[in-house]
């Protein structure tokens, strides 16, 4: 989901961002209707609509989102391609401290949320 890029098949690529703070909306965008989607998935127990799930053929390579202030310094979220959902829980992201905005954290607690609902739903479930 090169939500920077447009690499989604059928859907255009974006118009370029005006500056640092504009990507950083972008990102921020993404980030904040992830969050939603998987909180909302696991208060009602229902299927994500987002799936970051690599062995479904999908993966999300939009970067962890940076604070504002950050953006309004010129500092860029870099798009490089690489899956950051699966690089997180393999445990890959630690040592960058860009990965520690508040917003990023959100964003982190939320995929580990959702990773532990669909746990305790198979051990529910005797799966």
């Amino acid at each position: 989901m090169g939500l920077v890029h447009g690499s989604h098949p059928g859907f255009p690529a974006a118009a370029a961002a005006a500056d640092a703070v504009e990507q950083g909306e972008r990102v921020d965008a993404f980030w904040a209707v992830y969050v939603l989607d998987k909180c909302w998935s696991v208060a009602l127990e229902s299927p994500s609509a987002i799936s970051d799930s690599s062995t479904s053929g999908t993966r999300i390579s939009t970067p962890w989102p940076l604070s504002i202030a950050q953006y309004e310094q010129g500092r860029v979220a870099t798009y490089t391609g690489v899956p950051v959902i699966s690089e997180f829980l393999n445990g890959h992201t630690i040592g960058n401290l860009d990965y520690f905005s508040p917003f990023a954290l959100r964003a982190q607690a939320s995929t580990l949320f959702s990773q532990a609902s669909v746990l305790a739903s198979r051990y529910r479930d005797g799966k």
